[in-house]
C-alpha cells in the first residue's frame, strides 16, 4: 500500500478504535495500535482512543500504555507525551475528559479495579509541562483515592518505577492528601513500609529533596494518626542519598556550549532564576554562589536528563510562540525545560543537603530541625480545592453578619461624636451561627460601610491573646488605658503550608520554635517595650500560595487556633473550615462567607475548658476607628480591652477615645491619651 495512503488508513482506522469495546481487542489491534503510535501524524488521535478506555480492562488498558511511557527515557517520551497532553487538554479530548470526570466518581458505582487503571492514567498525567494539565491531573487522583481508597498502594507503588522524578512527586503528593482526610492509619503505615523497601532497593532513584521531604510527610503523618500503633522511625531517610557526589560545576565559557536553542540557554538561568527561585538554597550560599548553582543545573538537564539530545525544544518552541515568553504567558504555560529545572533544582538540594554544611541567620536556627530540605518549595497543597478554599461541606454554616445603621444625615461633626453606630464589644465577640449556635469570636475585622459611604468609614478590630492565669492582673493592668494604634502589639504568625498538616506537620512545628527564638531575640532588642507579661495571639493564619498551582484562582488563608489550643493533641483538622475534638463536633471554626467580621470563632464550653486545663486566660484587646474624607481629614480612633472570667463569663472595659492619631502608642506611652470631648 502507499505509505501515504496507509498513514490515511491508521489515521481513520484509530479515530475509531475509541467507539469499540475494549473488551474485543486482539493481537492484531496491538499490532495495529504500536505502527500508529510510530507514526507522527497518527500518534495523537491513537493516544486519545486509548485514553478513551484506558480504565477498562483489555490489551490496551493503561497498564499498556504506561509499560509503553515507562520503555522511554523522560526527554525522549516527555518530546511526545507532553504535546499530547497539551493539545488533549486543549481541544477538550481524552485527557481533560478523564480529569473532569473523575467530580461524580464518589457516586458512580465504579469497580475498584477500573478505579485503580483511571487513577494511573491521571498521575502519568502530571508529567505534563503544561500546569493545567498537570494541577488538575493530581487533583482529579486524589478524588479517586478518597472514593476507592484500596487504589491507593498499588497505583504508587507501579509508578515509583518511573524515571519522570515530577510524576513519582505527584504520585506521593496525591496519595499524601489522599491519607490525610481519610487519616487512615493502617493504610498510611502500609505506604511507609512499601516506600521503606523502595528506597532501600534503589536509594538513587529518590535522590531528590522533593521526594525526600514528601515520604518524611508521610512518615510524620502515619505516626501522628497512629492511634494504639507503634510508632515509625523513617530510618530509611536517614543518611546520604548520593554518597559519591562530587560538584562538577562548569565554567562560564562551558555553559555557552548547551546553547540548545534560543529558549533555552544561560542567560535565562542568570537572571530572574538566579534571583528568586534558587533562593530557596541560600542555606549554602556561603559554598556555593546562586551562578554556580545554575550552571550545575545546566549541564545536569542538557546531559543527565537528557534534554539536549530528545526533540523537547520542538514542544518548548511551540508554547513560546503560542503564549510568549517571560512574564507575559500563562502561568500554566511552561515549557519542558521549565520542567527540568525544577527536577535539577530539587536533586541539586538533595546532594547539597548531604554533602554541604549549611548556614543560616539566627531566626532559621532550627530549620532543619524537621529534616525537611526544602520547606518553601512546597507548592501545591493537597488540602484545599480547586476553588481556593478549604473543603467546606453543606454543614459548614456562616456567621450572622452584623450590621449597624448610621444617621445619613448627621453632619461631619454629629457623626463623629455619635457612639450608637458603633458594635460593642459584646456584639463582636459573642456570635451566633445560622443554626443559633453560639461561639466567641477569637478574631474580628468589622467595618461598617460600603462603597457607597466611602468618605464616612468605621471600623474595629479585635484580637484575643492567652496569658497564664498567674499574670492574668499584671496584664490587664498593663493593658487598660493603652492605645493599640500603631501595631505594636503581637499578632499571629503568617505561616505557609498545608492546611491539614496544622499544627503537626514538620513545617509548623518549625515555625513554632523559630518563633520562640525570635520573640527572645525581640525582647533583647527592646527592653522598653518590653510587656511585664507574656501576650500570646489566639490565633495564627495558614497562607496557600497559588502562583503556582493553576486549580486555585488566587492565593488564599484560613485563620486558625495558635499552637497552644492544640496542646494535649485532641483536635483534628475537619476536612471543611476548623478543627475538631478527635472523635467529637467542631469547636473551632473560620466561617465561611464575606459578610462576617469574626474571623476565628470557638465554642464556649470547649473554651472555657481548655483554658482551666492549660492554666491560661482570655483577654481581647480592641482598636476601633471614624474617620472621614478621602484622604482623611478628620477621624477618631478608640481602644479597649474585655477577657473572658473564670465563670465564663464576658467582662468588658470601657471604651476609650483618643485624638486620631495625636496621642503616641505603645508600652512606653500608658495613659497618655486626650479624651474626646462630648457634645
Amino acid at each position: 500500500m502507499d505509505p501515504k495512503a496507509r498513514v490515511a488508513v491508521l489515521k481513520a482506522w484509530s479515530q475509531s478504535l475509541a467507539s469499540r469495546d475494549p473488551s474485543l481487542y486482539g493481537q492484531r489491534t496491538v499490532e495495529l495500535a504500536r505502527e500508529a503510535l510510530s507514526i507522527e501524524e497518527c500518534a495523537h488521535a491513537t493516544l486519545d482512543a486509548l485514553l478513551a478506555n484506558c480504565w477498562r480492562e483489555s490489551l490496551l488498558d493503561i497498564r499498556r500504555v504506561s509499560a509503553l511511557l515507562r520503555s522511554l527515557p523522560m526527554a525522549q517520551r516527555d518530546a511526545l507525551w507532553c504535546l499530547y497532553l497539551h493539545e488533549s487538554y486543549e481541544r477538550r479530548g481524552s485527557v481533560r475528559q478523564l480529569i473532569e470526570a473523575t467530580h461524580g466518581v464518589a457516586r458512580s458505582g465504579l469497580a475498584a479495579s477500573e478505579a485503580e487503571r483511571w487513577a494511573l492514567a491521571l498521575l502519568w498525567f502530571t508529567a505534563a509541562a503544561d500546569g493545567r494539565v498537570r494541577d488538575h491531573a493530581t487533583r482529579a487522583a486524589i478524588r479517586l483515592f478518597l472514593a476507592h481508597p484500596g487504589t491507593l498502594l498499588p497505583v504508587v507503588k507501579r509508578l515509583l518505577n518511573c524515571d519522570d522524578d515530577l510524576v513519582m512527586e505527584r504520585a506521593l503528593l496525591s496519595a499524601y492528601g489522599a491519607l490525610m482526610k481519610l487519616a487512615d492509619a493502617p493504610r498510611a503505615r502500609a505506604l511507609v513500609e512499601m516506600l521503606g523497601e523502595k528506597v532501600t532497593s534503589n536509594r538513587k532513584a529518590f535522590d531528590n529533596a522533593a521526594l525526600r521531604d514528601l515520604m518524611r510527610c508521610i512518615t510524620d503523618l502515619a505516626n501522628h494518626i497512629r492511634g494504639d500503633l507503634p510508632a515509625l522511625s523513617p530510618c530509611f531517610l536517614d543518611g546520604q542519598f548520593s554518597p559519591e557526589w562530587k560538584p562538577d560545576i562548569p565554567t562560564s565559557e562551558e555553559c555557552k556550549g548547551y546553547r540548545i536553542h534560543e529558549y533555552f540557554q544561560p542567560v535565562e538561568f542568570l537572571s530572574d532564576f538566579v534571583k528568586y527561585t534558587l533562593s530557596c538554597l541560600r542555606r549554602w550560599e556561603k559554598h556555593f554562589s546562586r551562578e554556580e548553582m545554575a550552571r550545575w543545573m545546566i549541564r545536569h538537564i542538557s546531559e543527565t536528563l537528557g534534554y539536549e539530545t530528545a526533540e523537547c525544544h520542538r514542544y518548548d518552541t511551540h508554547m513560546v510562540n503560542k503564549y510568549g515568553p517571560g512574564r507575559n504567558k500563562p502561568v500554566w504555560a511552561e515549557r519542558i525545560g521549565k520542567k527540568y529545572q525544577r527536577i535539577a533544582l530539587q536533586r541539586l538540594a538533595s546532594r547539597l543537603h548531604d554533602h554541604v554544611v549549611p548556614s543560616a541567620p539566627w531566626w532559621e536556627s532550627s530549620a532543619s530541625a524537621s529534616g525537611l530540605i526544602l520547606p518553601d518549595e512546597r507548592l501545591f497543597d493537597p488540602t484545599v480545592r480547586e476553588s481556593g478554599q478549604a473543603e467546606v461541606g453543606n454543614d459548614s454554616t456562616p456567621v450572622r453578619p452584623l450590621l449597624i445603621k448610621q444617621k445619613k444625615n448627621a453632619t461631619d461633626e454629629e457623626w463623629l461624636a455619635e457612639e450608637r453606630d458603633l458594635p460593642t464589644m459584646r456584639q463582636l465577640l459573642s456570635v451566633e451561627d445560622t443554626t443559633g449556635r453560639g461561639w466567641w469570636a477569637l478574631l474580628v475585622y468589622w467595618s461598617g460601610d460600603g462603597p457607597a459611604l466611602a468618605r464616612r468609614r468605621r471600623w474595629v478590630h479585635i484580637f484575643a491573646y492567652l496569658v497564664d492565669a498567674g499574670d492574668f492582673a499584671k496584664a490587664i493592668e498593663f493593658l487598660c488605658n493603652r492605645n493599640f494604634y500603631g501595631k505594636w502589639m503581637p499578632e499571629g504568625q503568617d505561616l505557609s503550608g498545608f492546611l491539614a498538616e496544622y499544627p503537626w506537620g514538620a513545617v509548623f512545628t518549625d515555625a513554632r520554635t523559630a518563633r520562640s527564638h525570635y520573640a527572645e531575640h525581640e525582647d533583647s532588642q527592646h527592653p522598653t517595650e518590653k510587656s511585664p507579661v507574656r501576650l500570646e495571639p489566639a490565633w495564627n493564619r495558614v497562607f496557600s500560595d497559588a502562583r503556582y498551582d493553576v486549580t486555585m484562582p488566587e492565593s488564599s488563608g484560613l485563620h486558625v487556633p495558635s499552637f497552644t489550643w492544640f496542646d494535649g493533641g485532641d483536635l483534628a483538622w475537619n476536612g471543611r473550615d476548623g478543627y475538631r475534638r478527635v472523635g467529637g463536633e467542631t469547636v473551632f471554626r473560620n466561617p465561611p462567607g464575606e459578610t462576617s467580621s469574626a474571623q476565628l470563632v470557638a465554642d464556649p464550653a470547649d473554651l472555657s475548658r481548655r483554658l482551666a486545663d492549660r492554666g491560661k486566660r482570655l483577654i481581647w484587646t480592641a482598636l476601633g476607628e471614624k474617620e472621614i474624607g478621602v484622604p482623611f481629614s478628620a477621624g477618631q480612633t478608640f481602644s479597649q480591652v474585655a477577657y473572658l472570667g473564670d465563670d465564663g463569663e464576658l467582662r468588658i472595659g470601657k471604651r476609650i477615645f483618643i485624638d486620631y492619631k495625636a496621642d503616641k502608642a505603645g508600652p512606653e506611652f500608658r495613659n497618655r491619651f486626650v479624651k474626646r470631648k462630648r457634645r
